[in-house]
C-alpha cells in the first residue's frame, strides 16, 4: 500500500500515461482515507504543474 505522497506520485504517472482506471482508483483510495475530492484534485494538479523529480 502506498503512503499518500507515493500515491499522488503514482497518480501523476497514471494521468500522464492516460490510465483512467488507475487514476480513478487512486482518487477512491484517497477519498476513503478521508480526503475531500477538492483536495485530491488540487494536490494532483499541483503535482502536474510541478512534477516530482
Amino acid at each position: 500500500m502506498f503512503d499518500e505522497d507515493e500515491l499522488i506520485e503514482q497518480m501523476f504517472d497514471d494521468l500522464y500515461h492516460g490510465f483512467k482506471g488507475e487514476t480513478q482508483e487512486g482518487v477512491s483510495i484517497l477519498v476513503g482515507r478521508g480526503w475531500q475530492p477538492y483536495d485530491v484534485l488540487t494536490k494532483v494538479q499541483t503535482s502536474l504543474a510541478c512534477p516530482p523529480r
